[in-house]
């Protein structure tokens, strides 16, 4: 089932056959650049998911050159609000988790960390049950900063384009899963670190970061061994067990 959210924007919906099921929403990667919700390795998880009993609102944002910030985080709390306001008429329980992969997950920490775009549309933080993030940039995004202010992609700082920025002592929050790769992007996995350390300063043993072997993403984009995503099998088990 897809359905426009916000004009030119649309989400998936994989609808499990039993009902008071729990819901995943979920933002791809790409850069902010690239990427879609239809990328068949992601359709594959999704319908995974779907088969396991975890309803996903998989869900498309708006990309640069043809956004601006914080316009692709604004469509994504949208989405959110789209999926509260439908999932218990789809047969959901009306739990609600949000997770994403690289830009996607991003995106994630940053509606988790700054409340205020989930607040514009009317959703606490606390409403959200847990977030999942693969290979974040907790710092300003790359693309922003070129994009924004024309700087060096390389750089590495901390600015309202940050999750880390928002961090305070006003922070609170359901679980948080961390996932980072042991040869993933350039310092992608020494912040990851940095996050939980920063996250665990506020929020205690809600937050955990496991370290996967492979390279940036990897568990989200290729099957293990066993023919299966250890993204899709480490989602459900966060979802069923928070």
């Amino acid at each position: 089932m897809d359905l426009f959210y916000k004009e030119n924007l649309k989400l998936d919906i994989y609808i499990p056959h039993q009902k008071n099921f729990k819901t995943l929403v979920y933002f791809h990667g790409g850069g902010i650049v690239e990427g879609s919700r239809s990328d068949k390795n992601l359709v594959d998880i999704c319908n995974g998911l779907k088969d396991k009993g975890i309803c996903v609102f998989n869900c498309d944002y708006s990309l640069y050159p043809n956004t601006k910030f914080p316009l692709f985080i604004k469509d994504t709390a949208k989405a959110i609000r789209k999926a509260f306001d439908m999932v218990k008429e789809l047969g959901g329980n009306g739990d609600i988790y949000v997770g994403g992969s690289s830009a996607g997950a991003y995106i994630t920490m940053m509606l988790c960390c700054n409340s205020e775009y989930l607040k514009e549309e009317g959703i606490n933080n606390k409403d959200i049950k847990g977030w999942f993030s693969e290979s974040c940039q907790p710092t300003d995004h790359f693309h922003v900063l070129e994009f924004e202010e024309g700087i060096s992609p390389n750089t590495i700082r901390i600015s309202r384009y940050s999750p880390i920025h928002y961090l305070n002592d006003s922070f609170s929050s359901n679980p948080i899963k961390l996932v980072a790769y042991s040869n993933d992007i350039e310092n992608r996995l020494k912040q990851n670190i940095d996050l939980k350390n920063r996250l665990e300063k506020y929020i205690g043993k809600n937050v955990t970061l496991e370290i996967w072997d492979g390279s940036h993403c990897e568990g989200s984009c290729k099957k293990n061994s066993e023919g299966k995503y250890p993204f899709e099998e480490q989602i459900e088990k966060f979802i069923k067990e928070n």
